[in-house]
């Protein structure tokens, strides 16, 4: 899990890099000038998720004012969320990706066939797509068009299987059971609740069957059900976690996700617009004899 999270990060923030680069080279052939056509952000705002969510996790004993959320109260929770998540099929999502140290904004297409496939698009204004990512059960892929390089890391050389259903819930803010599915009436006996006793949050964390060798896992989310963090601690490394949180607004969600593993933390914000549901797909990348395959590795090295 923790080379996964590691590799698929990387794998974007570099693409976005990517997206910079070819940014400034078109404004520097073209004598544009940054400021007058650029939007530039210095900042990321920060992930606010108690740490406490991640001490709660990492040792799976619950923290001081939450109880048992009773049987009536659960299963009312239950059937709130699922006749709120929309079904689907295929689903597009449009946006901007803003990083720490990022100067520039690269705009986001993310294309998803339900339970089959994730294809994010990263494109640079007045450029296009610069790089592309995409991820099934059985690989991710990364593609620099900009440099004319792929590679593609095997999901079969992790111990922890890359669960495409719990990434695309992660991207529409939705609870996942990982090697379950989407939270519902189905897959509810899989995890305990716990509300605080004020009942403004809700503590979902999985049952025995329902965990992961490797890591600890548990969902935060109001006292609506509407999820509000996802929490992943790594059980070998005692600071290793990634936390995502999410803000809503009419037509649109944020967001925001934190990785600390090791020494290194990397932070992303996604800024997404409303779903749009059953669409067709990215048109493929053809990958012709220019371009060059390298292992995963070279690859992050090649930026």
């Amino acid at each position: 899990m923790k080379k996964i999270i590691y590799n698929i990060l990387a794998g974007v923030i570099l693409l976005a890099n990517q997206s910079v680069e070819a940014q400034n080279t078109l404004l520097q052939t073209s004598g544009i000038k940054e400021e007058e056509t650029l939007s530039i952000e210095s900042t990321l705002p920060e992930v606010s998720c108690d740490s406490v969510y991640v001490a709660t996790i990492s040792v799976r004993e619950l923290p001081e004012g939450y109880m048992n959320l009773d049987t009536e109260a659960s299963t009312r929770l239950t059937e709130k969320i699922e006749t709120a998540y929309t079904d689907w099929e295929t689903v597009e999502l449009n946006g901007k990706l803003r990083m720490e140290g990022l100067p520039l904004t690269p705009n986001i297409r993310i294309y998803m066939e339900r339970d089959r496939s994730v294809s994010i698009s990263i494109r640079a204004p007045f450029v296009g797509e610069v790089g592309r990512l995409e991820a099934n059960s059985d690989s991710v892929s990364a593609i620099n068009k900009m440099n004319r390089t792929y590679s593609t890391y095997a999901v079969s050389d992790s111990p922890v299987p890359v669960d495409v259903s719990t990434l695309q819930c992660l991207l529409l803010g939705r609870i996942n059971i990982p090697g379950y599915g989407q939270f519902g009436n189905e897959t509810a006996s899989l995890v305990d609740m716990y509300i605080t006793d004020n009942f403004q949050q809700i503590l979902l964390l999985p049952k025995q069957e329902a965990e992961i060798e490797g890591c600890s896992y548990g969902f935060v989310t109001d006292g609506e059900g509407e999820l509000g963090a996802v929490i992943v601690t790594i059980d070998s490394a005692e600071d290793d976690s990634v936390t995502v949180e999410y803000a809503r607004d009419t037509d649109s969600t944020d967001i925001d996700i934190l990785a600390a593993i090791g020494e290194r933390v990397y932070s992303a914000q996604l800024e997404l617009k409303a779903p749009k549901w059953n669409t067709e797909g990215l048109n493929p990348i053809t990958l012709g004899p220019k371009y060059r395959k390298l292992p995963f590795r070279d690859f992050l090295k090649s930026f």
